[in-house]
C-alpha cells in the first residue's frame, strides 16, 4: 500500500508512462489507495476526465493524451483506428488530423464519451500493432477501414464519394510508397474483412486492381504534394519513377510526362548541397541533350508558392504540346 505522502510519486510514474493519463485501475493496482486518489483529486493534482480516468497536473493536455484516455475509456483490447491511426503512421493525408477514434470488438458494457469509438466483429491479432506506444490497427487495416468511412465534412455533399475516392487513393499512393504497406498486406485483409455490403470492400478491390503489381507510388512529401496539386490546378497526371536512357542510362525521374518530353524533378528541402547542385546540373544537361525539358521544383517553394510552381509545369506542357 502507497502511503499519502508517496501518492503523488507513484501517480506521476504512471503518468508518465501514458502521456500524463492515471486510471484508478493503474493506480491501485501499483498500490494507491481510494483515499489517496480522492485526497490528490482534491488538492487539484487530479483533473477528472470521467470516472476512474484523470489527468496528471503538470501534464499538458495534448492530442496524444486525449487519445490515450479515449483508449481507457473503451477498456481492455481497445486500439487506435482509423484517422487517429493513420495519423500515427504518418500517413500523408491524415497527419494533421486531430480526431480521436478507437475500436473495440463489439459488446461492450459501457459508453464511450472521451472519444469516437468504432466497434467491429472482427479484431484478429494480426491486425494490430504498436505505433508510438500505442495499440492501433495495423496500416492495411488502417486503410481499409478508411476506405468505408468518408470524412464527416463530406456528408451529404454530392460529391462526396468523389472526392473520397481520391483521398483515398492519395492515401494508398503514400502508404505503397513510403509506410511499408505491400499489396499482399492488403489483400490479406480484405480477404479476412471484404464482403457482400461492408463499408470499404468495393473501393479497396477496384483500388488494388487500378494499382497492380506495376504500380509506382511516390516517394516523398514533395511528390506527394505534387500529385494533390495536379487535382487542385487541373493538370494531367505523369508517369511516376521512369527510368530515361538515351545511349547510356541517365536515370529515373520523379515524374515524367512522355508525349510533351518533360521530366518534373521535386527536390527535398535536403537538396542544397554543392555535390547535389553539380550532380543535378549535370543530369539536367544530359536530358535536354535527350530533348527533354526538365522542371525542378523545390519543396519549399511548393508549399510556400503552389500556383507559382504549378504554373511552370502547365507552360512547359503548353509550350511542348504546342511546339509539336
Amino acid at each position: 500500500m502507497v502511503v499519502l505522502a508517496n501518492a503523488e510519486l507513484t501517480l506521476s510514474a504512471i503518468a508518465a508512462a501514458h502521456h500524463g493519463v492515471v486510471t484508478s485501475a493503474l493506480a491501485l493496482g501499483e498500490g494507491v489507495t481510494i483515499k489517496a486518489l480522492r485526497h490528490q483529486a482534491a488538492m487539484g493534482r487530479l483533473l477528472q476526465l470521467k470516472r476512474g480516468i484523470y489527468q496528471v497536473r503538470g501534464h499538458p493536455i495534448t492530442w496524444e493524451s486525449r487519445l490515450q484516455a479515449a483508449l481507457f475509456d473503451a477498456g481492455p483490447g481497445a486500439v487506435v483506428a482509423r484517422r487517429s491511426a493513420a495519423r500515427l503512421q504518418e500517413v500523408w493525408h491524415y497527419r494533421r488530423a486531430d480526431a480521436i477514434e478507437v475500436m473495440r470488438l463489439r459488446g461492450g458494457d459501457h459508453r464511450v464519451t472521451l472519444g469516437r469509438l468504432r466497434e467491429t466483429t472482427l479484431l484478429p491479432a494480426a491486425h494490430v500493432t504498436y505505433v508510438a506506444g500505442f495499440p492501433t490497427t495495423t496500416l492495411a487495416r488502417t486503410c481499409f477501414d478508411l476506405a468505408g468511412d468518408p470524412d464527416p465534412d463530406l456528408r451529404d455533399k454530392p460529391w462526396r464519394d468523389e472526392v473520397h475516392e481520391r483521398h483515398i487513393s492519395r492515401m494508398f499512393n503514400d502508404a505503397l510508397g513510403r509506410r511499408g504497406l505491400t499489396m499482399i498486406h492488403e489483400v490479406a485483409v480484405l480477404a479476412a474483412l471484404g464482403g457482400r455490403g461492408r463499408p470499404g470492400t468495393a473501393l479497396v478491390r477496384e483500388l488494388l486492381k487500378r494499382f497492380g503489381p506495376r504500380y509506382k507510388p511516390t516517394k516523398s512529401d514533395g511528390e506527394s504534394l505534387f500529385v494533390e496539386l495536379l487535382d487542385v490546378f487541373d493538370l494531367p497526371v505523369p508517369e511516376r519513377q521512369v527510368p530515361i536512357g538515351g545511349t547510356t542510362f541517365i536515370g529515373t525521374v520523379d515524374f515524367l510526362y512522355r508525349q510533351q518530353g518533360v521530366v518534373v524533378e521535386i527536390d527535398g528541402t535536403w537538396h542544397d548541397g554543392p555535390l547535389d547542385q553539380a550532380y543535378d546540373e549535370e543530369r539536367d544537361d544530359r536530358l535536354t541533350a535527350e530533348r527533354f525539358e526538365v522542371v525542378r521544383i523545390r519543396y519549399g517553394d511548393l508549399v510556400l508558392h503552389p500556383e507559382r510552381e504549378m504554373a511552370r509545369v502547365s507552360r512547359a506542357l503548353t509550350a511542348r504540346t504546342c511546339g509539336s
